[in-house]
């Protein structure tokens, strides 16, 4: 039986911010949670991490160590780094995360439709961040309050050292995020079409959550078949087994339908990994044909059965044939795919950095504290009208003023 309620505390008046969300979590979202918050970190933002995990249980691994920031929320702004469809479940389940507070939502999208039935998500929140500019055009068409593109950081992490062997191409997903969109399928069948009959060349497909969509899974193991060229991973890999699978890959093939970003083709490329990827969605916004190959593709209905996406919206059927000669000259004259894999890397360093993006997350913040401010002082009473009409005054301007932050 439920029990009494709890009072729950509100904000004190200092700057800083509460990140709440999957931080714990071996899933896209639990990853761009833990970025956002490092870049909050790096800009030198006092921040509390709330943890969620409860709502992820069944759904994935929580296996990453919680940041030392874990706390009680106490600041007056808060990051709700969830999609907008949970947005109300982490306010309900951490409610001292909402309460008083200047809510952010930080939220991803694949598709150029944003559901209907998503925009109650807009009444919890004061601001969204998206992950993209293509996630960000998508929700504002429906939006009732601002949106903003956070310029996501790529991490340095390093080139690995290559392990000798022959030419291997990878592709990660999770199969969470639909088998559909991720198309693993059409990446395998790419392969076959590129080298028949070769025996130089490898494709591993590293998969994870495989047990939780048995008919998608099958379907993969199918299309897998006997090829003894093919490796498929169905496993969670630790940091260590994860470098060693970067260090014996010679391209990155990601033949999505959508990507509200692409971490995966965004790590490795910061690797100095040449990569082959669709030519729609997030991944255009950092991929052009001086640091990987563009492939092709026709928009498709999305059709049923694959969920949170909606079956009469669209995303991209990819030219296989395309891909496959994609394919072909990165086996063929290495030489150019080092050159573009290093463009690539070059490229991310330059406009994915950590330090432009503490500086956009930084300002926003500020601007984000000034309105939570003014706000407090309006409800203080009518003498101090004037105040806080100056506040919420110039607060606006200063949001205005940095609404759409850097471009990428």
């Amino acid at each position: 039986m439920p029990g009494d309620p709890v009072a729950v505390a509100g904000p004190v008046d200092e700057f800083g911010v509460n990140v709440a969300g999957y931080l714990t979590a071996e899933l896209g979202l639990g990853e761009m949670g833990r970025i956002l918050h490092d870049t909050v970190r790096a800009a030198g933002v006092p921040a509390v991490s709330v943890v969620e995990e409860r709502s992820l249980s069944g759904v994935t691994r929580t296996g990453v160590a919680a940041p030392e920031t874990v706390g009680a929320p106490r600041f007056p702004l808060s990051i709700l780094a969830v999609n907008a469809d949970f947005t109300g479940l982490l306010l309900a389940s951490h409610p001292e995360v909402g309460e008083g507070r200047y809510r952010i939502g930080f939220w991803a999208w694949e598709l150029e439709e944003f559901p209907a039935r998503f925009d109650v998500g807009f009444g919890l929140v004061d601001e969204v961040w998206a992950n993209s500019e293509f996630a960000r055009d998508a929700i504002a068409k429906r939006a009732t309050v601002p949106v903003k593109a956070f310029p996501v950081p790529v991490p340095e992490v390093g080139v690995p050292d290559r392990v000798d062997g022959p030419t291997t191409f990878l592709f990660a997903f999770d199969f969470n995020s639909t088998g559909q969109r991720k198309n693993p399928w059409g990446v395998v069948e790419a392969f076959r079409r590129a080298f028949a009959g070769r025996a130089d060349v490898r494709l591993v497909i590293k998969a994870i959550n495989a047990h939780l969509h048995g008919g998608a899974a099958e379907r993969l193991r199918y299309a897998v078949g006997a090829d003894a060229r093919i490796e498929l991973l169905e496993r969670f890999l630790d940091a260590e087994e994860l470098s060693a699978l970067y260090a014996r890959c010679t391209a990155y093939v990601s033949l999505h339908r959508s990507e509200g970003f692409g971490l995966t083709v965004a790590e490795a490329m910061i690797r100095g990994i040449p990569v082959i990827c669709t030519d729609y969605s997030a991944t255009s916004e950092f991929v052009d044909p001086s640091v990987g190959w563009l492939i092709p593709h026709t928009m498709v209905e999305v059709g049923p059965g694959w969920p949170p996406y909606q079956a009469d919206a669209f995303w991209a059927e990819p030219d296989l044939d395309a891909a496959a000669a994609a394919m072909r000259t990165v086996a063929d004259d290495p030489g150019e795919a080092r050159r573009r894999g290093a463009a690539g890397r070059e490229l991310l360093l330059r406009t994915r950095s950590v330090p432009a993006a503490t500086v956009w997350v930084r300002e926003q913040l500020e601007a984000a504290y000034q309105v939570w401010q003014a706000r407090q002082a309006g409800s203080t009473g009518a003498g101090d009208m004037g105040l806080a009409k100056r506040l919420v005054r110039r607060a606006a301007g200063r949001l205005a003023a940095i609404a759409d932050g850097p471009k990428s």
